[in-house]
């Protein structure tokens, strides 16, 4: 199934500050802050996009037409699916099934034809602390 990907809310927070990078480079100025900031954010797209998965909340859009009735979602850990719309409606809960885990997939109770989007909230959680430490190393 083709779909487009796209980021709706950014994580609001890194899992790493500057200053704790700052610290790891022996780094005492802050000249150089603004590129510090850029590298932990590169970093966390970088490790995202190779482990397919989000390390701190965030909610991404995924677009595409054709029937729609099984859904691999592509990011993990999925928190929830905040919403499932098709041919300009939207459905209720009642209307799908999310299974969780490494491989979830939203599944339609009866197959739906037309445009589609659905909308996954995923992360690990909201601050820098629930991101596991293996991840932020």
């Amino acid at each position: 199934m083709t779909y487009h990907l796209q980021l709706i809310t950014p994580p609001a927070v890194e899992p790493l500050t500057t200053a704790e990078a700052k610290a790891y480079l022996y780094e005492s100025g802050t000249a150089q802050d603004g590129v510090i900031a850029g590298l932990i954010k590169t970093a966390r797209e970088m490790a995202e996009a190779i482990t397919r998965r989000a390390l701190l909340t965030q909610v991404w859009q995924l677009d595409g037409e054709g029937q729609l009735y099984r859904l691999p979602l592509p990011l993990w850990p999925l928190q929830a699916v905040e919403a499932v719309t098709v041919g300009g409606v939207t459905l209720a809960p009642s209307e799908y099934k999310v299974l969780l885990g490494d491989g979830a997939e939203l599944r339609l109770y009866s197959p739906r034809c037309g445009d589609w989007t659905v909308r996954i909230r995923c992360g690990y959680g909201a601050a820098a602390s629930a991101v596991p430490q293996t991840l932020r190393d």
